[in-house]
């Protein structure tokens, strides 16, 4: 006669934050499992998707940390179980890119002649770089596509400080 003793099943698998924002190449704060029921022989394994690139998995204690290396959004699933059983939990992870710290012109403090042209005012950026864009008001002068430089316009007449219109807002 063989008798099996199990221990008692992990009932709920749950997580600091179970829908997570990260910031890339920053250190996370650990994410902490929080186990229900059953708490002898745990181990957490990844049941389906993937982790952020850079996270990573403790085994024994359900814990992610890790710094994050790629952007985008995850969603695993894991397992915690023992010999009584599992449980599962889906999880939302997202990884987001640094946010711009400082934007500024070669030339920040531009003055512009009426009726002639300009040249260009390119923009330096610190701090995050992906996924850039820059929105200009209605009457401000035009950027180029994608790069974020103040160019070729030609004034009509002022309004006053600051306010002007464009020949061509569409450069």
């Amino acid at each position: 006669m063989t008798l099996t003793v199990n221990d008692t099943a992990p009932a709920t698998l749950a997580y600091d934050s179970n829908s997570a924002s990260y910031t890339i190449s920053k250190s996370i704060a650990a994410n902490h499992a929080t186990v229900t029921g059953g708490h002898a022989n745990l181990r957490y394994r990844l049941q389906s998707g993937s982790l952020p690139s850079g996270l990573a998995l403790d085994s024994l204690t359900g814990d992610l940390s890790g710094i994050p290396t790629a952007l985008g959004t995850s969603t695993p699933t894991i397992r915690v179980s023992n010999t009584g059983g599992f449980a599962d939990r889906a999880l939302t992870l997202t990884v987001n890119d640094t946010a711009p710290a400082t934007l500024t012109y070669d030339s920040n403090s531009a003055s512009y002649t009426i009726n002639k042209g300009i040249t260009a005012n390119h923009a330096t950026v610190t701090g995050g770089h992906a996924n850039l864009a820059i929105s200009p008001a209605v009457g401000q002068p035009a950027f180029g596509y994608g790069s974020g430089l103040l160019d070729g316009f030609s004034l009509r007449h002022t309004h006053g400080a600051g306010d002007f219109e464009s020949d061509d807002p569409c450069k």
